[in-house]
């Protein structure tokens, strides 16, 4: 069981079988009422129905593991408009990597109802969410992604490729690897964390050495980038899979391997 089924067990433990019975039925009523009542006031949406459906919200993502609840959500929900939902797109999408298997099955269901009428309207968000560094939040949203892909691949590839140029027009190389240089010191130097060092600073070598001086789509000051570091970086580059081969042989902690590449980072500022 799930922490919040265990402290809801433990809560329930005090209460008799009755109450349980007599709370459970008052969570399945109350989201059949909202979702009802959303239904019912969803011809213009105002801010009665707002709240209407964000009070629904709280319940289910609270109370969503529940069967009894499930189940009602997942009959109430298809009385509503797929429209209706276009307004909490912000407050679903915060969900999408949630832990309770039924909450997160009718939710995806949900978003991708929504995405085949409106693609226009997840495709974004969900980008967003496929580049955040936690994996269940970055699978649950890579997911809802390639569902869109089947009935809007041209939209979902023009607003990937928009959201890549932004990035990389927003955040530059010296910039990047000064703030992962930071990060991957902290974690070795404050925490002994090898492992996780490695997991800072290996990905964004290869995203470097993915591309060349001159290659078509790079900006003017990515090949400076690589003119004035690119040689130092590729030793750097060498050490770290050296020293990574080592530990996974005899287990044997890294040593300052990473100064190389903080010269070159000191170099940069």
């Amino acid at each position: 069981p799930s922490p919040r089924e265990r402290a809801y067990s433990a809560r329930g433990a005090a209460l008799s079988n009755s109450d349980v019975a007599s709370m459970r039925q008052l969570l399945v009523t109350s989201c059949s009422g909202f979702l009802k009542a959303i239904a019912l006031g969803t011809k213009r949406v105002s801010a009665t129905v707002m709240q209407d459906i964000l009070n629904f919200l709280t319940v289910w993502f609270r109370y969503g593991h529940l069967p009894e609840v499930a189940s009602a959500v997942r009959v109430g929900v298809q009385q509503v408009a797929p429209e209706t939902w276009l307004g909490v797109v912000p407050q679903l999408i915060a969900r999408i990597h949630t832990s309770e298997t039924a909450t997160r099955t009718l939710l995806h269901a949900l978003l991708a109802d929504l995405g085949a009428r409106h693609p226009q309207a997840l495709v974004y968000p969900l980008t967003v969410a496929s580049r955040s560094p936690s994996e269940d939040r970055k699978r649950a949203a890579e997911s809802l992604v390639q569902s869109l892909r089947v009935h809007s691949g041209k939209l979902v590839e023009q607003a990937m490729l928009v959201g890549e140029q932004l990035i990389q027009v927003a955040v530059i190389w010296h910039e990047e690897c000064h703030e992962k240089l930071e990060d991957a010191s902290k974690i070795y130097f404050g925490e002994g964390n090898v492992v996780g060092m490695l997991d800072i600073l290996l990905p964004l070598h290869e995203k470097i050495r993915g591309v060349g001086v001159g290659v078509t789509g790079r900006t003017a000051m990515e090949d400076q980038f690589l003119r004035l570091y690119g040689e130092e970086l590729e030793k750097a580059y060498g050490l770290l899979n050296r020293y990574k081969s080592t530990m996974s042989a005899h287990g044997l902690p890294i040593p300052h391997a990473a100064a190389p590449k903080a010269r070159a980072g000191r170099r940069g500022s």
